[in-house]
């Protein structure tokens, strides 16, 4: 018998499968790549303090380079001047997307009249992208964790756009759950903290909205993690009901409880 040829794993590799930890795309602009690993530590930080999630230290990562499939969530902020991405790059991308990972780009471009992602043109020609249109009112990002109406960022509450495999039975993939999020709110400066974990970038007196925005990236971490869970919840006091008027057993009576279904996991008052 021939002996196993042993594989060789970097450290990165080891570190990413060993504990959860999210991932941001470099971009080269070092500034900018220092902002998003920041936004990412914050979130993360939000999550430790409010939720069972612990994530480790972000991971800089390369598409086309790095093992992408070890991590649930990957952030992209796209430079103003961002060159079309290359061609292992979108071959990676598209294989995460198709494998069910969840990428997240936030253009950071939001403004009165525009369309957030309108800086999006050709940066991701090629990529498998599914039907995109804005999350609907009833869709489950809005009750994951916390309650909320909008998906505010530092820049405001734009429109965030997702694929629609999870409206559409016949495309269903992943558990359902949404594989493509785009945005242009600038959530990750409003998530950044510093070394000290004070806050990176104001919000022009708008706190409350940092607050929203936070509550945001927990809402999204946590449908990626979790899929759709919180929307079979609809149909828990139904199936309950029907539990609770079966016929009773001929030796005893039996008593009819009713459960009340259960509040959502966050803060619901929002």
């Amino acid at each position: 018998a021939q002996a196993q040829t042993e594989t060789a794993f970097s450290e990165k590799q080891v570190e990413a499968a060993l504990t959860l930890r999210f991932a941001y795309i470099e971009t080269g602009d070092t500034a900018l790549d220092r902002r998003v690993r920041a936004g990412l530590k914050g979130l993360g930080w939000e999550l430790f303090k409010r939720t069972a999630v612990e994530p480790g230290e972000p991971h800089a990562v390369t598409a086309g380079v790095d093992a992408l499939e070890l991590y649930p969530m990957i952030f992209f902020a796209p430079k103003r001047d961002q060159d079309q991405l290359s061609d292992a790059a979108i071959s990676a991308l598209n294989a995460y997307i198709r494998s069910g990972g969840a990428l997240v780009i936030d253009t950071r471009d939001l403004s009165p009249g525009s369309q957030s992602g309108s800086s999006l043109s050709g940066i991701l020609d090629g990529l498998d992208a599914p039907p995109l249109a804005p999350t609907p009112e009833n869709h489950v990002l809005h009750r994951s964790f916390y309650l909320l109406d909008n998906f505010p960022g530092r820049l405001g509450a734009g429109s965030l756009w997702i694929d629609l495999h999870d409206r559409n039975s016949d495309s269903r993939r992943a558990d359902g759950v949404a594989s493509l999020f785009i945005g242009g709110s600038d959530w990750i400066s409003a998530w950044a903290i510093d070394e000290q974990r004070q806050f990176m970038f104001t919000m022009d007196g708008r706190e409350r909205q940092r607050e929203l925005a936070y509550r945001f990236g927990i809402n999204l971490v946590m449908y990626i993690l979790n899929g759709n869970y919180k929307e079979d919840q609809v149909h828990l006091p139904a199936l309950l009901e029907r539990l609770g008027e079966e016929t009773p057993p001929e030796e005893g009576e039996r008593i009819r409880t009713i459960i009340p279904a259960p509040q959502s996991d966050g803060d619901d008052d929002d």
